[in-house]
């Protein structure tokens, strides 16, 4: 059994995601982190930076 995924490991995931665009299957390969493991990492960091960050960069117009 593997050891759980550091706080390092699971924000570099999501970054790569991000910045490259990667399939998992080679995302699995440079963090050595299983697909279903993966795709629950990047869902809630992604959210968890849309939550931090909405108020500041997502305006709605009022006009509408």
């Amino acid at each position: 059994m593997r050891g759980s995924v550091s706080a390092g490991a699971r924000l570099e995931a999501p970054l790569l995601f991000l910045a490259t665009g990667c399939l998992f299957t080679r995302l699995q390969y440079h963090t050595r982190i299983s697909r279903t493991s993966l795709s629950v990492i990047i869902l809630e960091t992604c959210q968890a930076i849309y939550d931090v960050l909405k108020d500041d960069y997502m305006k709605y117009n009022s006009s509408l």
